[in-house]
Order: structure tokens, then sequence, then C-alpha cells
């Protein structure tokens, strides 16, 4: 198999684990008991930052069929990954989310609190305690 090949074939495979894992956040019972604690985990963990993975399934179809320009597949991978985190992270460390904001279930939680999820709110909480928030948004 040549490179190409592969560069595609690992082009239509994300994509088809993007969709699924992307079916799994919608609160419709379409991907079975499997997906639905896959897309709770994931909203749980992530917070928005979850609607990246989709798009990271997406993105790396079309940076398989250089679709994206200059991005190829690793470039457009750390670009959307970087940004499911960052952006929950930013956003709780501007709304000063604690973890006992982050309960168990999403739907106990307040707004703030369900955009941002565990993994960004750990990074926000602790990091803005140690240097402040505006350094933790500098970071």
């Amino acid at each position: 198999m040549s490179a190409d090949s592969r560069r595609r074939l690992g082009a239509v495979t994300a994509l088809v684990i993007g969709l699924f894992l992307g079916l799994t956040l919608l609160p419709l019972p379409v991907t079975g008991p499997v997906g639905g604690y896959l897309g709770h985990a994931l909203w749980q963990l992530l917070g928005a930052g979850a609607l990246g993975i989709p798009l990271l399934g997406i993105g790396l179809a079309l940076a398989g069929f250089e679709r994206l320009g200059g991005l190829d597949m690793k470039r457009s991978a750390v670009l959307i990954v970087g940004l499911s985190v960052l952006i929950p992270y930013i956003v709780g460390v501007l709304t000063e989310v604690r973890h006992t904001d982050l309960d168990y279930d999403v739907t106990q939680r307040g707004l703030a609190a369900r955009a941002v999820g565990v993994l960004p709110g750990f990074f926000a909480e602790t990091i803005s305690d140690k240097i402040g928030v505006a350094g933790a948004v500098l970071v």
C-alpha cells in the first residue's frame, strides 16, 4: 500500500470514528448503551471541548484529502485538540469554576461548569489558584 493510500485510509477512518463519537454526544440513543456511556464520559471530562472530537475527525479527513491547504493531518490534529482543551480552560478561568461546581451528573451543573468539564476545570482551578486569574489567562 502506498503512502498516499495509507493517508487516505487514515482520513476515512478518522472521519468515521469522529462521526460516531459526534453521535454519542447527542441526547438521542442512536449509538446504543456503549455510545451513551462514551457520550456521558466525554461531556463529563471535556465539557464543551468534547465537540472538538467530531471536528477532529472532520479536520483529519479534510487534511488527509489535502483540502486544508498547508495543514497536514498532524498539524490539524494538534490545532483541534489544543483548542478543545484551551477554550473550556479559558472559560473556567474567567468564570472561576471550582471543583465543587463539577458534579458527577452533568445535568446538575451550572452553565459554566457544564461548558468547562473536569479536565479543563482542574487545570483552570489549579493554575488560577497559584498565579491568579490574569496569570492563568496568559499561560
